[in-house]
């Protein structure tokens, strides 16, 4: 399944559910992986709020291979945050 190898999981909620969850406001409440989470740390980014754009956060060492920032744009993407 493409979301096992993406290594992402998916949360369904109830039907007529009316709750609403939070969206996360730090980087470590997305589900990254270490990886991606150590380099979000080494480039000083703790809050969602912080990461900028994909143009800036691709200049940085940490996320010049791409994969990480792939990473952090699926999971921003799950929670709607666009």
């Amino acid at each position: 399944m493409i979301v096992n190898v993406l290594g992402l999981d998916i949360e369904l909620p109830p039907r007529g559910s009316k709750f609403t969850p939070r969206p996360p406001m730090k980087v470590n409440e997305l589900g990254l992986s270490k990886d991606t989470l150590a380099g979000l740390t080494t480039a000083e980014t703790s809050a969602v709020n912080q990461l900028g754009t994909a143009s800036d956060l691709v200049q940085r060492p940490e996320f010049s291979s791409g994969v990480e920032l792939f990473e952090i744009v699926c999971a921003l993407n799950c929670y709607g945050y666009r």
